[in-house]
């Protein structure tokens, strides 16, 4: 499969210019350039290249790419010419291939292919800094409650919390130098960042992250929070504190990294890499095999070798066991020079292990730890554009894309630095095609657990199926006087059916644990945007067929039913209205639970830097039997902006808000449940808060 790819990559331009060719019976298109491979040239030269003759009206237009990048857009074009001027962008220095096509119908054809030699333009050193910081408030003024609501831990208070952050670039003739780093600062101990793992003692002001990079033409060196990795089982841009350097030589890329195997925050251990035992060590290479065509046939290398420690991330309070892994992957992506064909496969060898000391868990014993493994997990994933842009009379342009995708990840793998479900295979296909103004895109997933057959374990089979459609009435009715009152239709189908392969062998299963059941839900829409009103109609049928054996009967149906109306007030704010009415039916007892709800929301903005708002929400609850449960919600917030300062952009720097909400409900009082008529109760709870937002600088 790959060498025909790959005879297709080399084949496909010439066979689309020697058809262009064929059907024309104008001069072969030919260009010169104002740059050659002689004379170098430097990394701001404008680039320059005319055709020996106009491009016809049927010819398509001209694109330009230079050094793997569509530079198009931001050229001047002209029927006989193209002009490149980098001024946002440079030439990459070193030896750069410039290729001019010729767009025709989705096809391109190769005009001309140039290498050139770029030079770096001297430049002045530039250094630059900038610094943020920003102040922000949350706090209560007052609150209150009926008897029966429990009073919280704080009535009223006033935190505040302190984000800045410091920037800096050193531009040199041929290296960079940048820096980053970002701060918090609390006035409550429990809003710090590592108050999940220090408690009392996290410190009040405390360092989120920061970067510190060098870079050139060829070598990028990074220290602090960096991410290594590109293989989606072995290590997926695993992110965290450490240090990586690559180089670049050619087509060839090659970036090696040290860093925490933990996430790391704060003052301590500032390089990542203090701890032996929380230390990943990882090394990425990547090559294009075909340099002149990049993206046409890359291969990526990844091996990684490292531990972690038994402690939670930063925002986390738990106890987790230690892990050490080592192992490597190796990924090939090809894609034909138009990407109508894409073809991406990797394979990855892992060996995973428990240490055989955990102090966290073990308090310092030493036990016996489970046995080391080392599995497998591979993928390969392929699209193809079958027809792009083709013009289907009466419809429109008709564009037709299919993909398919293959995963199985062995039983016991893992990875320190990615997350990945182990045990499990699954296969999928999806199609994804426009006719003129209709869309659609249709899936299939078929996916299996205990790929290892063991016989003693539950094997679960799935297999779920996707459908959507959208469909606009009045561009499809080709339609243009009162297009507005024709609505664009939306249709979603979901089916999903889980079962049991097989009984498992001693697993002490009765045929009624064993899961059968097949989901499918059924969503259809209708929107119309008439000027700035907007109007909403959705309903929804879901059910659940429960087919084991001994339960066939305990089925659900559920479904909803929803309008959603909005329009503007003047131009100085906007109001909507949603209802819906839901209801969910257990067919085993024949009980219906309803659920009405309706909420009205407005906006007012009177002044630029002015915003009124308001929310009133009602929720009624009525159960099989019993009287229904009513609850209601409230909120008005009143926000200003301000300038302490005058403010050069006209921007605001701070934002002051009051809010105040309150929620009630009357619900059934579960002392009398059981009498004729039960009581209801009434139960209130209401809060006054403000904020603050103010940026320093």
């Amino acid at each position: 499969m790959l060498l025909a790819l790959i005879v297709s990559a080399r084949a496909v331009p010439c066979a689309a210019q020697a058809e262009a060719n064929g059907v024309s019976t104008a001069a072969p298109l030919r260009a010169i350039a104002n740059i050659d491979r002689e004379r170098p040239v430097q990394d701001d030269a404008t680039i320059e290249l005319s055709l020996n003759r106009p491009l016809a009206p049927g010819e398509g237009d001209l694109a330009l790419i230079v050094g793997g990048v569509d530079v198009t857009a931001v050229s001047e074009r002209t029927p006989s010419r193209i002009v490149y001027q980098p001024t946002a962008l440079a030439l990459p220095t070193g030896e750069t291939e410039l290729i001019l096509f010729n767009r025709v119908s989705g096809r391109w054809n190769e005009i001309k292919r140039l290498s050139v030699r770029v030079l770096q333009a001297a430049a002045p050193t530039q250094v630059s800094t900038d610094k943020s910081a920003t102040v922000g408030n949350k706090g209560q003024i007052a609150e209150g409650r009926s008897p029966s609501v429990p009073a919280p831990d704080r009535r009223t208070f006033q935190d505040f919390v302190l984000n800045a952050g410091l920037r800096s670039l050193r531009q040199e003739k041929s290296w960079a130098l940048t820096t980053q780093s970002n701060y918090v600062g609390v006035t409550r101990r429990q809003d710090a960042l590592r108050f999940g793992v220090r408690g009392d003692k996290a410190p009040m002001l405390d360092l989120s992250d920061y970067a510190i990079g060098v870079h050139s033409s060829d070598v990028a060196l990074n220290l602090g929070q960096v991410s290594f990795g590109n293989s989606r089982h072995l290590a997926n841009n695993f992110t965290t504190r450490g240090s990586m350097i690559s180089v670049t030589s050619g087509a060839t890329t090659l970036s090696v990294g040290a860093l925490s195997g933990s996430s790391q925050v704060g003052w301590d251990d500032i390089t990542g890499l203090e701890r032996p035992t929380d230390r990943v060590f990882g090394a990425a290479i990547g090559h294009e095999l075909f340099s002149a065509h990049p993206g046409a046939l890359r291969l990526d290398v990844n091996v990684l070798d490292g531990s972690k420690l038994p402690r939670p991330s930063f925002t986390q309070s738990a106890v987790v066991d230690a892990e050490q892994s080592k192992g490597g992957s190796m990924q090939l992506s090809a894609a034909l020079p138009n990407q109508r064909l894409r073809l991406t496969g990797g394979y990855t060898r892992s060996h995973f292990e428990n240490p055989a000391r955990d102090s966290d868990l073990l308090a310092g014993t030493v036990t016996r730890r489970p046995a080391p493994v080392t599995r497998g997990a591979r993928f390969i994933e392929a699209s193809a554009v079958v027809f792009q842009n083709t013009n289907v009379p009466g419809i429109g342009p008709a564009n037709l894309t299919i993909g398919i995708r293959d995963e199985r990840v062995d039983p016991l793998f893992r990875s320190i630095a990615a997350q990945t479900n182990a045990d499990r295979q699954q296969d999928a296909a999806d199609v994804t095609l426009s006719l003129g103004a209709v869309t659609a895109q249709i899936s299939q997933t078929h996916s299996r657990d205990n790929i290892g057959h063991v016989q003693s374990i539950l094997t679960t089979l799935g297999d779920i199926s996707t459908a959507t459609i959208a469909v606009p009435i009045a561009q499809l009715a080709n339609v243009h006087a009162h297009a507005a009152l024709l609505p664009v239709f939306t249709v979603a189908l979901n089916r999903t059916h889980q079962l049991a392969d097989g009984v498992p062998v001693n697993g002490a299963f009765r045929p009624t644990d064993l899961p059968d059941q097949v989901s499918s839900i059924g969503d259809i829409a209708a929107q119309w945007q008439v000027g700035q009103m907007r109007l909403s109609i959705r309903a929804n049928e879901a059910n659940q067929d429960n087919r084991q054996d001994t339960r066939q009967n305990a089925d659900f149906d559920s479904g909803v039913r929803a309008i959603s109306i909005g329009a503007p007030v003047g131009s100085i704010g906007d109001v909507s209205i949603d209802a819906g009415d839901e209801f969910q039916t257990a067919r085993e007892h024949d009980q219906t639970t309803r659920v009405r709800r309706f909420t009205f929301n407005g906006s007012l903005h009177p002044r630029s830097a002015t915003n009124l708002i308001g929310a009133i929400s009602l929720v009624r609850n009525r159960p099989p039997t019993g009287v229904a449960a009513l609850n209601t919600e409230q909120r008005v917030e009143l926000s200003q902006g301000f300038n302490i300062w005058p403010e050069t952009a006209g921007a605001q720097r701070g934002q002051l808000f009051v809010r105040y909400a309150r929620t009630g409900s009357l619900l059934p009082d579960v002392s009398v449940l059981g009498t004729t008529n039960p009581a209801l109760v009434h139960k209130a709870q209401w809060t006054i808060a403000s904020g603050l937002n103010l940026r320093l600088f």
